[in-house]
């Protein structure tokens, strides 16, 4: 059986959390607006509620249960006061829980399902119309990737490993002439902070740290599968998953703070996604690759305000 949606859910909330009464810890919902980014997380980017000076965050799932299977990053909700919006409490969570009104969901689609079909339909053909247009994609630049750009950019190709998961694999096959490679990373921490020492470091101290390197470059040619050899193999590893870039780059800076203020709310959420999970490449945006120029720009007039560690 194929469930609904949850973007219908997203809407619904969108549209009538501040109509159906919904609370949250006593507090009325006083307006919703979702992430304009298709499966990005979180769900609702800002909730307006009652008592707080500022929006917060929600993620929206049919169970709590869901949260935990699709692998989202719980501190993101933690650390900015955010909540769950469920079908059905199954379990307990670090943040509260809001259980829909499921009858009034049910009269707002029976009402809405006509405009929802519409819309749906107008959004799939924009989406093909614009399948032609230009895609930010983020991959991480960890110290070991370095030798690697620079045999890369001597020839004008990147390459993906060879052993890619599916969905790392299908984002590698969707990148096409005209679109950028976005390198951003090391991750260090800065020199004013102490307590970061080593191993896998959580999202607050990620917040706190400083990107050394953002390049982008423009793809020349699409995806491509070629054996040929370019970087030193290991093993029978030649990143065989290719495209070629040009060497000259649009943009580059260095010693980014990863600070929301300078950021906006959600590069800085995909930049650790990326750094953690090794998801690239990840597609990004519009919006965000206007955040990462932004703040390039703002980093490079606030100069060495931002000081790396020598750890």
């Amino acid at each position: 059986m194929k469930w609904l949606q949850e973007v219908l859910l997203q809407r619904y909330w969108q549209e009538r959390c501040q109509e159906d009464d919904y609370l949250v810890e006593g507090r009325r919902i006083v307006g919703a607006r979702m992430n304009p980014v298709i499966d990005g997380y979180p769900d609702i980017v800002a909730n307006q509620v009652e008592g707080l000076e500022r929006p917060v965050p929600a993620e929206v799932e049919w169970t709590t249960n869901d949260f935990r299977t699709h692998e989202h990053d719980a501190s993101v909700l933690v650390d900015n006061e955010g909540f769950l919006i469920v079908y059905k409490r199954t379990q307990a969570f670090p943040v509260p829980q809001v259980e829909l009104h499921m009858d009034q969901f049910r009269d707002w689609l029976d009402h809405n399902s006509r405009v929802l079909l519409e819309d749906t339909l107008g959004d799939i053909d924009t989406a093909i119309r614009r399948r032609n247009d230009p895609r930010g994609w983020i991959v991480w630049r960890s110290h070991s990737v370095d030798k690697h750009m620079d045999i890369g950019l001597r020839e004008g190709l990147w390459g993906f490993p060879s052993q890619l998961n599916p969905n790392r694999l299908a984002s590698a096959q969707a990148i096409k002439k005209g679109d950028i490679l976005i390198f951003v990373g090391p991750w260090k921490k800065r020199r004013t902070e102490m307590g970061i020492h080593g191993g896998r470091i959580s999202y607050e101290q990620f917040l706190r740290g400083v990107v050394e390197n953002v390049s982008a470059y423009p793809v020349k040619r699409g995806y491509f599968e070629d054996r040929v050899i370019v970087w030193p193999p290991n093993g029978e590893e030649v990143w065989k998953h290719r495209v070629e870039i040009d060497s000259e780059p649009l943009f580059e800076g260095r010693n980014i703070p990863i600070d929301k203020k300078l950021l906006g709310l959600h590069l800085p959420d995909i930049l650790r996604r990326v750094m953690v999970g090794r998801s690239d490449p990840l597609e990004i945006p519009e919006y965000l690759v206007l955040s990462m120029l932004s703040g390039i720009g703002r980093a490079r007039e606030e100069g060495p305000k931002h000081k790396l560690s020598r750890e």
